[in-house]
């Protein structure tokens, strides 16, 4: 079984550790406000991280997971928006992994059919056997 990356881990005990500070000194709709702030920013930060490197078959089940923990961690902030924005991300990961001949199926897929297909293309453009695997063809 793979562990998350200690990068991976010490981001999650962060943001831990600041969603409980936060949850101590407000409530109500402040809190619910911090949070999807917090989230949102996350989200935005590990998407534009992730959009900067070519991902393997290894790298991409690395990347998986890690998101993974980042979905479990944002699952505590109790805040919905934010919940569905890591668990798009944690799909758009699977497409750096799955086969080239179900790649179609995947993205046609319930969690990724409504994003822009701009949004999928940049992303399968990621996988290191884009070119060689001729996947830009795939999507037509």
């Amino acid at each position: 079984m793979y562990l998350s990356l200690q990068a991976c881990q010490r981001v999650v005990r962060y943001v831990s550790l600041v969603v409980e500070r936060i949850r101590d000194s407000l409530d109500g709709h402040n809190l619910e406000s911090v949070l999807l702030e917090l989230g949102l920013r996350f989200h935005r930060t590990t998407l534009d991280h992730l959009m900067k490197f070519e991902y393997s078959a290894t790298g991409a089940m690395a990347v998986i997971c890690d998101v993974n923990e980042y979905r479990k961690c944002v699952a505590n902030f109790k805040i919905p928006q934010v919940n569905s924005l890591f668990d798009t991300m944690h799909t758009l990961c699977k497409l750096l992994q799955v086969s080239p001949e179900n790649l179609k199926m995947v993205c046609s897929g319930d969690q990724l059919s409504g994003l822009d297909r701009t949004v999928l293309v940049n992303f399968i453009q990621l996988r290191s056997d884009y070119k060689t695997a001729k996947l830009g063809n795939q999507l037509k």
